[in-house]
């Protein structure tokens, strides 16, 4: 539905990256144009979260998310040793409240 939405608004090939990894530019094809998905979950720090006490407030009126990427120190996402496991945390704020 989005890959529609935006290739019709923008007038050109859209690619949808379904991966939170870090997108090597170079890779892209400077002829589309590129949306990257991922899932976010609120991010509260202690002072929020003893503000913010009931569920209806800690889903409103959010500036911070929050996303885990898993990574291993070899580049891979993922490992059959939790040992050689990582799990790398980005905090991302908007400019508005949602």
């Amino acid at each position: 539905r989005l890959k529609k939405l935006y290739s019709e608004k923008l007038s050109t090939d859209i690619e949808i990256i379904v991966h939170s990894n870090v997108v090597n530019v170079n890779e892209l094809d400077p002829k589309k144009s590129y949306i990257q998905l991922t899932s976010v979950e609120p991010y509260f720090d202690e002072s929020e979260l003893n503000e913010r006490k009931t569920s209806f407030y800690r889903k409103v009126n959010i500036k911070r998310f929050i996303y885990v990427t898993p990574f291993t120190k070899t580049g891979k996402a993922r490992t059959d040793s939790v040992a050689d496991q990582f799990i790398r945390k980005t905090i991302l704020t908007t400019e508005r409240s949602f």
